[in-house]
């Protein structure tokens, strides 16, 4: 299933997609009931999705990640249809891979701008060299002017586009990777009647169904899932 938004995320046009949601910080547990809890997925490394020389494009879970992702819960609602919602699942994590490798073949606006704005003042500079040559030997060369106004014209679209484009993209931000955060959640608290929830142990770490849900999916996914921190915080700001 693919949502409005995603289809509009080339222009970084999206419109809400939840309503706000609090988050409630469970009570603190005591040391023998983080024994019977068992060690968190966080920082696991993926069964498949990571390699050394880097990361493979999602395709779909092996079993034992999906697996993983089915035991972060032992009080799932009955009516969950597991087979549509994995291919669901395994549908969101190929659009993510097919988003940014068409915003790879696309150019990133600012690369785009740079480069078509040095090829623009080299055919210039072609040009005026071409029209101080004698008229017979410029007979029969291409026309020049049009391929100027060509890459002006291209420079053009990459300028307008640049704001929108390169929005959520700044620094180690990737807006196609918030979208799939967002649709993971909504999930979560739709078809798999989830709470928007974790727990922390007596020195901070956090823990819960929620927070072992979203690391063994954005670890197959994207090849590695943010650390604890980084997983509260997309939770916190799912509100």
């Amino acid at each position: 299933m693919e949502f409005a938004w995603q289809r509009a995320a080339a222009l970084c046009v999206v419109e809400p997609a939840y309503s706000e949601v609090s988050v409630q910080a469970m009570p603190k547990r005591d040391n023998a009931s983080a024994g019977r809890r068992g060690a968190s997925p966080i920082g696991a490394e993926p069964a498949h999705s990571a390699r050394a020389t880097g990361v493979v494009p999602f395709t779909s879970f092996s079993d034992t990640q999906w697996q993983a992702i089915r035991a972060v819960r032992d009080d799932w609602p009955s009516n969950i249809d597991w087979d549509r919602f994995r291919l669901e699942f395994e549908g969101q994590g190929r659009l993510y891979w097919r988003q940014h490798e068409g915003r790879k073949r696309f150019g990133t606006p600012s690369s785009m701008r740079k480069r078509l704005t040095t090829l623009l003042q080299k055919i210039r500079n072609l040009r005026g060299d071409m029209e101080g040559l004698p008229e017979h030997v410029r007979h029969g060369t291409s026309n020049l002017g049009e391929t100027e106004q060509w890459i002006h014209d291209q420079l053009a679209l990459y300028e307008a586009l640049e704001g929108p484009l390169s929005s959520g993209f700044s620094g180690r931000s990737d807006y196609y990777r918030d979208m799939l955060c967002e649709w993971l959640l909504i999930e979560w608290t739709t078809t798999l009647g989830g709470e928007v929830t974790y727990s922390r142990e007596l020195h901070g770490q956090p823990y819960g169904p929620l927070i072992d849900f979203l690391a063994l999916a954005l670890g197959a996914i994207l090849g590695k899932a943010p650390g604890a921190s980084g997983l509260t915080k997309i939770i916190d700001e799912f509100r």
